[in-house]
Parts: C-alpha cells; sequence; structure tokens
C-alpha cells in the first residue's frame, strides 16, 4: 500500500495515494485502533496532501517556468495559505530552486 501510495504522489494524485493509505482494510488493520482514530484519518489525509504537493514539485519542477499557489492550492484542496507556507519554507530550505512573485501569486 505505500508503496503504491508514494507512486500516485509521485504523480500529483493525492486521492489515489490517501485511498491506498486509508480504506477499509487498513481502517480495520491499523487506524481502528488509535486513540482518536477519525482525528488521525483528517491528520493523514492533510499530512498526504501536504507531501503530495511537495512530492510533486520535486518531480516537476524543472518543467514549469511557474506555477500559480491558488492552481497548486486548488489541485491539492489546501488553502492559499497553506500552500504559499510550503513553498516558501521548501525555498528558504533551499529543496526547491525557484522565487515568489507575490503579485501575480506564482
Amino acid at each position: 500500500h505505500v508503496v503504491a501510495a508514494s507512486k500516485a504522489m509521485r504523480n500529483g494524485d493525492w486521492k489515489k495515494a490517501r485511498d491506498f493509505i486509508i480504506n477499509e482494510k487498513m481502517n480495520a488493520k491499523v487506524w481502528d485502533l488509535f486513540y482518536d482514530a477519525d482525528g488521525v484519518r483528517k491528520m493523514l489525509v492533510r499530512k498526504i496532501q501536504e507531501e503530495s504537493m511537495r512530492t510533486y514539485l520535486f518531480t516537476y519542477s524543472n518543467v514549469y517556468d511557474s506555477i500559480s499557489i491558488p492552481i497548486l492550492a486548488e489541485m491539492f484542496e489546501l488553502e492559499v495559505n497553506s500552500v504559499h507556507a510550503l513553498v516558501s519554507k521548501m525555498i528558504i530550505n533551499e529543496e526547491l530552486m525557484a522565487s515568489l512573485d507575490q503579485p501575480s501569486q506564482c
């Protein structure tokens, strides 16, 4: 499940990655055993969205001249502020060779 999820993440398909990690079989074997199972699943979905976006940017950053923060937010169903924060952190940590253009949000 994890390998299949990582392949989906690499392609930017966070929903497919989520479905590999959070499903009836995995719920019964793993997630339902946690104290706050629903809270754990919500946290996992959020992390899958964020890490899928990061993985997508690592994989395809050399293809794009520019990419819109609102487009990324829409693709990964994250808030624009969260996407901006994640991309900024990647740039600061030199994980992504890019710059932010505030007026155009690219």
